[in-house]
């Protein structure tokens, strides 16, 4: 059985139709980002049930859905779409958090060119009947946690296959961190599945390298061949003038752009609101180190971005950040409080402090 093959088999045709009208893009659209969405999801959910607590989270929400059938998705998008919408969006939210679900959407919006609002409507659609298909595997399977964490250890080779060329998520941070933190999917059976290829990526390194290597020796040889044009030049020849070229101003950012860029600012900091206010005692911070490292390293990344827009793109992200920014102060100073926090545990949370307070200021020259 392959879970992500069945669950795309229901998605297309006309419930792909459907979907598109739903998102005001057509149905080749809708297919590429439900291909997308859908192993992006069971991938997520696969972290959740690698782990005792998660599991039972897991089956706790397959259990909601009761014993409704989930496999027209068709015929669910012709029923009552927004009530479909509304469960999709509240069982996303029970697994994952705000946080997560952003950080998945604006990946997803990268990869598809679709807003965050509209890959959200998207996620909540297909959550539905995404749970569904895990639970008719599940109860095929006994019906308990194990089963469940089980399931999603066999199907981690087809959710990996399933991955669209060009969509990565590593470039949503808080899902490719709840990946890593999830190792006991991976099975012997599974290491050895796939024969070992070496892919585009693979060598692309080593190509890169080479590119570098060349460039440094081309840049160290450079000046000796000028200096013997010099000296090889013949008395009284004229040098030829250089004409200085003008440089090209980079293009300005389109909304599109600026609207990614807030929705990674508002998940970013959703995201460390509810890190910090996990931290309630040295065990629950220990255990937030890995969020933490990975808040640290993506807000690192729009400082980066930031500095690349213009004045008046700044301006308008500074004016959504500024309120949640000073909240998370102070449930930073809060967390920061909690007694018997480690050393490694204080200089992280005080650092993403710091990078906050940092993110608008201006550059020093």
């Amino acid at each position: 059985m392959n879970l992500v093959k069945e669950i795309l088999d229901r998605c297309s045709g006309e419930a792909a139709r459907q979907i598109g009208a739903k998102l005001g893009v057509d149905e080749d659209a809708a297919c590429d980002a439900v291909k997308a969405a859908a192993p992006a999801m069971l991938s997520g959910m696969g972290s959740i049930a690698s782990r005792e607590d998660g599991a039972r989270k897991l089956t706790s929400a397959i259990s909601s859905l009761g014993s409704t059938n989930m496999d027209d998705m068709a015929g669910m998008l012709g029923g009552n779409a927004d009530a479909l919408a509304d469960r999709g969006s509240s069982l996303l939210n029970s697994l994952f958090g705000d946080g997560m679900i952003a950080s998945l959407a604006g990946a997803l919006g990268k990869y598809t060119g679709l807003t965050s609002s509209s890959i959200k409507s998207l996620l909540a659609m297909l959550a539905p009947m995404v749970l569904g298909k895990v639970a008719s595997a599940w109860k095929a399977k006994g019906g308990t946690p194990q089963a469940l964490t089980n399931l999603f250890a066999e199907q981690r080779h087809n959710i990996a296959e399933a991955m669209p060329s060009g969509f990565s998520l590593a470039d949503a941070p808080d899902w490719s961190t709840a990946q890593r933190a999830a190792p006991s999917m991976a099975t012997a059976a599974d290491r050895y599945a796939r024969p070992a290829k070496r892919s585009a990526a693979g060598w692309a390194v080593p190509l890169a390298l080479g590119a570098i290597a060349c460039l440094l020796l081309w840049s160290f040889m450079r000046p000796r061949d000028d200096a013997g044009a010099v000296a090889d030049r013949p008395a009284g020849q004229p040098q030829q003038e250089v004409t200085a070229m003008k440089p090209v101003a980079p293009a300005a950012p389109t909304a599109a752009e600026v609207a990614r860029v807030q929705d990674d600012l508002r998940g970013a900091l959703a995201t460390a609101g509810k890190v910090f206010a996990d931290i309630k005692d040295p065990a629950t911070a220990e255990a937030a180190r890995p969020q933490l490292e990975a808040l640290s390293a993506r807000i690192d990344g729009l400082q980066k971005t930031l500095a690349t827009l213009p004045t008046t793109s700044i301006t308008s992200l500074r004016e959504t950040a500024d309120r949640s920014i000073a909240e998370l102060k102070d449930q930073g100073t809060k967390a920061l409080d909690t007694p018997g926090l480690s050393v490694e545990i204080k200089s992280l949370i005080d650092g993403i402090l710091q990078k906050l307070a940092a993110l608008f200021a201006p550059s020093r020259p």
